[in-house]
């Protein structure tokens, strides 16, 4: 951040955590949530949850990548996309108060798991994702973003064979 905190997505589970996850009833569904380091990376502090509820996708919101925005209208942002499943949309959410808060997290038309996420020079942004193999859809795409991850279109298929789906994008 702009002040030298480093901040951080990561997923778990809290006490109150309790549904299992879709195929592995011993996994309940994971949220997402944010932490601060005002050390640079020593200490991590809890900061806020991102996004939790176990009623989305198959194993709740992990596997987050976080960016925040260095130019435009929304110059400041952080945006967030998260895994929440298999053959589940991603989800995107995002915070205009250094990730204090957070919109209600929302559906995308990208499907897959481990998303990355750049801003480019320009201020497109990118998003890596891959399928699983068991999905009927293997390979590794990456999607585009010309309105500050209002909408994600240009998805283009980088490879269509089996692959582990766990994308970098630089």
């Amino acid at each position: 951040l702009p002040n030298g905190d480093f901040i951080a997505g990561v997923y778990g589970r809290f006490k109150e955590d309790t549904t299992p996850s879709e195929y592995e009833p011993k996994m309940n569904r994971f949220r997402c949530i944010l932490v601060r380091s005002k050390d640079r990376g020593v200490n991590w502090n809890y900061v806020t949850t991102i996004a939790v509820d176990p009623t989305v996708g198959q194993e709740g919101f992990n596997e987050s990548t976080i960016i925040r925005l260095t130019q435009g209208q929304h110059q400041g942002r952080l945006i967030c996309i998260m895994r929440v499943g298999r053959r589940s949309p991603l989800y995107q959410t995002y915070s205009d108060d250094e990730g204090n808060t957070w919109s209600k997290a929302r559906a995308l038309n990208l499907v897959g798991v481990d998303p990355d996420l750049i801003e480019m020079r320009n201020g497109v942004l990118v998003c890596s994702f891959g399928h699983k193999p068991d999905c009927n859809d293997d390979g590794n795409f990456l999607a585009f973003s010309f309105d500050q991850g209002g909408n994600w279109s240009q998805v283009a298929r980088l490879s269509s064979e089996i692959t582990g789906a766990y994308t970098t994008v630089r």
